[in-house]
């Protein structure tokens, strides 16, 4: 461990070994009917086999009990944030947050916070990969359900519009891919540049990045 847990700062170094930072950012929202974060997060993804590095968001009452949302297992979470190496990490969102492309999660406050759903999946959706990232031609997108459902994967621009929809539909539960091929709406091949993948199942999503080449 380095100098920073031993409480002897400043130090040249600090080298975290299966620990983990806990970050706490209390916002009072008085008087507001929603309210917008955007996210930038800016840390550098780990080495290869490294741990990987989250980060959570929670809504507290002024008890400081947390609101409950639809993290299936438990945690009520409204968005984690992994940086896992993969390129632009992945953020999952759970009700009554929602992810607004390109960059924004957005929260009705009106929204019923308690009652927010009787009965969630199992377990958590999973986006596996998507792949190859950066790609010339075909992408791969597999995900993970926890049951079977329906399932929306949607493609979206840097400026948050929407360039395709590749997927709608039931799926079977466990591991399930779709190939897109680059093409819009119209049916025209996409510009090179920075896109952002979407994956729903009931009421919540995952969202990654990846690159399109020319």
């Amino acid at each position: 461990m380095g100098d920073l847990l031993t409480s002897s700062n400043p130090a040249a170094t600090t080298r975290m070994v299966g620990g983990a930072f806990y970050d706490d950012i209390d916002l009072r929202l008085v008087g507001f009917t929603g309210f917008q974060c955007r996210l930038e997060p800016t840390e550098v993804p780990p080495p290869e086999g490294l741990p990987t590095s989250q980060v959570a968001l929670y809504l507290m009452d002024d008890a400081g009990a947390v609101i409950p949302t639809t993290d299936p297992i438990g945690a009520d979470v409204l968005a984690a944030l992994d940086i896992s190496g993969s390129a632009g990490g992945e953020l999952s969102v759970f009700y009554p947050l929602a992810f607004v492309p390109p960059d924004t999660l957005f929260l009705d406050l009106d929204a019923p916070l308690v009652e927010v759903d009787t009965s969630p999946p199992s377990g958590r959706l999973r986006l596996l990969s998507v792949a190859p990232n950066p790609t010339v031609g075909i992408v791969k997108v597999t995900f993970e359900l926890p049951s079977a459902g329906p399932v929306r994967m949607q493609v979206f621009d840097v400026q948050g519009r929407l360039v395709a929809e590749p997927l709608e539909g039931v799926r079977a539960a466990g591991r399930n891919s779709v190939a897109w091929d680059m093409r819009d709406r119209s049916r025209r091949r996409v510009a090179a540049g920075l896109y952002i993948v979407e994956v729903r199942f009931g009421r919540q999503s995952v969202v990654r990045k990846f690159i399109v080449l020319s």
